[in-house]
C-alpha cells in the first residue's frame, strides 16, 4: 500500500476510534475517556455542538533562574499572534502565584477549550510542564494537550511517550500550531498537517514532515495585550535594569557542537527587519513605559549593515532606551571605532559574547570560531566605550584537563581584571543536549542518554555533574568553578533584580568578590559554602513551587 493509502487508513481508524469512544453505553453518564474523545471529535451527547472558543497557553517555571529574572513568555506570544481573532487566547504564566486561580477559571467550562499548549525547554521546565499536563488530564480529560518548543521538536516521539501529551508541534510554532488549532476546532483529523507529531490509532507516534522555514519578515507585531505587562516590570533584568525581550532573528549559521541551533534551525539564520524590531521597541516604550530591551537573536551582528542601520534608526527615533544583544566575536571584532560610537549612542549597553573556553585545543573541538589573541584585543578596544560585555564560558568538557582548565581560569581573570564593565557568565558545566553533536561525543565517552521525557527534566547546570562519567573525582573542581564564578566580578550588581533576594545577592557579591577571585584562581574548594548557599536557595524555591504547583 502507498504512503497516502496508509495515512488515509490511519485517519479513518482515528476517527472511528474517537467516535466509538465518544459514545457511552445507553443510560450511562459520559465518563472521562468518552468525554476526552468527544472533545476531539466535537460530539457531546446531551448538548448541542458548539464551536470551542478558548485556547490556553502555559508558561511553566524554569526553576532557580526565576529568582533572578522573569522575562515575558516570548514563545507563547509568537504562536498567539497567528491565531484567529474568534478565539479567546489565555496566557497563564506559572511563575506567578495566581496561575492556578486563572487556570481554574478556564476549566470552569472545559468543553469551550480547544486545546492547552505548553512551551518546553530541556531541564527542570519539563518537570513543571508534565506535572501540570497530568493535572489537566485528570481534571479535564476532554482537553487536547500540545507540547512545543526546542525539546519536543528535537525529541517528538519521546515526548509523545508521556500519556498526558496528545500532540507535539515540531519546529517554528506559529503556523503549525495555528493549523492544529483549526483542525481541532473544526473536528478535522490533524494527521494531514505538516510540522506536528501525534499517536495513530494503534498508539504509535507519527511525525509529519516539517513545514518550510517560517518567514519571520512577514510576522505581525506580537499581541502584548494578552499579558499583564506591568507584572514583568522590574523582573525582566536580562543583564541590567529592564530588558524586555524583543525578536531580532532566529537561528545561527555557525556550527558549534554544543548548541541546539544545529538540530532546530539547521544552520540557517532568519533576521527580522529593522523596521519590525523598531516597531516592537517603540510600541513597548510609548505604550508601556519600557526603557530596556534584549534583542533575541543568536546572530544579531552577522549582518553588519543591518546592525548599524538598527542603531541609526534608534538614534533617529530619539527614544532614549537601552538595549543589549548577543554577538559572535568574529562578527563584532570587524567593527570600527566610529561604528562602536554609533552603537553606543543608540543605547547599546550590553553585549553577550560566546567564548566557551580559554583553551585553543578545546575551542577547536567545539568548532568555536574564537582566537584568544583577537579576544584580548577586542577586550582592550571595547573598554573605550560605555558598553558592558558578558563573556560566556563553560567547563567540564569531555576533553578538559588540568592545562585547559588553567587556561580558562586565567583568561576569565584576565578579561575581568580592574573593570566593572567586563564580566563572565558563571562557568556552567557543559551539558549534552538533544540535537547536538556534543551529545554524540558524550555517548562515546560513556554518557547514558535519557530515554524518557521525565529523565531529561533533571538536566540543569546545578545537577548535571553526577551524570557525566568523565568528570570522576574532578566533579568537585568543576562545581567549585561554577558556583564561585558567580562572584568573581560585578555580576551580582547587574544581574539581580530589585526583589529582596536580588538585593541580598548584590550585597554578598560586593563583599565576597576579592576572596572569590582568590578561590577561583587557586581552585580552592575548601569550605565550599557557595554551593550550600545555592542549595538553600533552591530548597526554598522548591517549597514555594510545591505550594503553588502540587495538588
Amino acid at each position: 500500500m502507498t504512503a497516502p493509502g496508509l495515512a488515509a487508513d490511519a485517519a479513518v481508524a482515528w476517527q472511528r476510534r474517537s467516535r466509538d469512544a465518544a459514545a457511552p453505553p445507553a443510560g450511562r453518564p459520559l465518563g472521562p475517556d468518552h468525554a476526552r474523545a468527544a472533545a476531539l471529535t466535537g460530539e457531546h451527547p446531551g448538548r448541542a455542538a458548539a464551536a470551542p472558543a478558548t485556547i490556553v497557553l502555559l508558561q511553566p517555571p524554569v526553576g532557580m533562574f526565576d529568582t533572578i529574572t522573569r522575562n515575558i513568555p516570548l514563545g507563547l506570544l509568537a504562536v498567539a499572534r497567528y491565531l484567529h481573532p474568534r478565539y479567546r487566547v489565555v496566557i497563564i504564566d506559572q511563575r506567578f502565584a495566581d496561575w492556578r486561580a486563572r487556570l481554574d477559571a478556564v476549566l470552569a467550562d472545559p468543553a469551550a477549550v480547544v486545546c492547552a499548549g505548553f512551551t518546553v525547554l530541556t531541564g527542570t521546565q519539563i518537570r513543571f510542564a508534565v506535572a501540570t499536563a497530568r493535572e489537566l488530564r485528570r481534571r479535564a480529560p476532554s482537553i487536547p494537550i500540545v507540547f512545543g518548543g526546542i525539546h519536543p521538536t528535537l525529541l517528538p516521539e519521546q515526548t509523545l511517550a508521556e500519556p498526558a501529551v496528545d500532540y507535539v508541534v515540531v519546529g517554528d510554532g506559529e503556523l503549525a500550531f495555528r493549523d492544529l488549532v483549526e483542525a481541532l476546532a473544526e473536528r478535522r483529523d490533524p494527521a494531514a498537517l505538516s510540522g506536528i507529531a501525534y499517536r495513530d490509532a494503534g498508539g504509535t507516534p507519527v511525525v509529519t514532515p516539517r513545514r518550510e522555514a517560517f518567514d519571520v519578515r512577514a510576522a505581525p507585531r506580537l499581541p502584548y495585550h494578552l499579558l499583564d505587562l506591568p507584572r514583568y516590570l522590574g523582573r525582566s533584568a536580562q543583564n541590567h535594569g529592564e530588558a524586555f525581550l524583543v525578536e531580532g532573528g532566529r537561528g545561527c549559521v555557525h556550527h558549534c557542537t554544543f548548541c541546539f541551533n544545529s538540530g532546530f534551525h539547521r544552520h540557517t539564520w532568519r533576521p527580522f527587519t529593522v523596521a519590525a524590531i523598531l516597531d516592537q521597541i517603540t510600541h513597548l516604550n510609548r505604550h508601556h513605559g519600557v526603557r530596556g530591551f534584549f534583542v533575541v537573536d543568536d546572530s544579531f551582528f552577522i549582518d553588519r549593515r543591518r546592525a548599524l542601520d538598527f542603531a541609526q534608526a534608534l538614534v533617529d527615533a530619539g527614544l532614549g532606551i537601552e538595549w543589549c544583544a548577543e554577538a559572535n566575536l568574529s562578527d563584532i571584532q570587524r567593527l570600527r571605532d566610529a561604528e562602536w560610537r554609533l552603537l553606543e549612542r543608540s543605547g547599546l549597553s550590553w553585549l553577550s559574547v560566546g567564548v566557551e573556553s580559554g583553551s585553543p585545543r578545546i575551542l577547536k573541538r567545539l568548532r568555536k570560531n574564537v582566537r584568544i589573541p583577537q579576544l584580548l584585543e577586542f577586550n582592550r578596544r571595547i573598554a573605550r566605550f560605555d558598553i558592558r560585555v558578558r563573556y560566556n564560558f563553560m567547563t567540564g568538557y569531555i576533553w578538559d584537563d588540568d592545562a585547559s582548565v588553567g587556561e580558562t581560569i586565567d583568561l576569565c581573570l584576565k578579561l575581568t581584571a580592574g573593570t566593572q564593565r567586563i564580566m563572565v557568565q558563571p562557568l556552567y558545566i557543559s551539558t549534552p543536549l538533544p540535537g547536538t553533536e556534543y551529545l554524540g561525543d558524550a555517548e562515546r565517552h560513556g554518557f547514558e542518554t535519557p530515554t524518557t521525557l521525565a529523565a531529561w527534566s533533571e538536566f540543569d547546570p546545578f545537577h548535571i555533574a553526577g551524570r557525566l562519567p568523565w568528570l570522576g573525582r574532578r566533579r568537585a573542581l568543576f562545581e567549585m568553578l561554577m558556583y564561585t564564578s558567580f562572584f568573581i566580578d560585578a555580576k551580582p550588581a547587574y544581574h539581580a533584580n530589585d526583589s529582596p533576594y536580588g538585593r541580598v545577592i548584590r550585597w554578598l557579591g560586593r563583599l565576597y568578590r576579592p576572596l572569590a577571585r582568590w578561590r577561583f584562581r587557586h581552585r580552592c574548594s575548601w569550605l565550599f559554602f557557595e554551593k550550600y548557599y545555592f542549595r538553600l536557595a533552591e530548597w526554598r524555591l522548591r517549597r514555594r513551587y510545591r505550594a503553588h504547583h502540587v495538588r
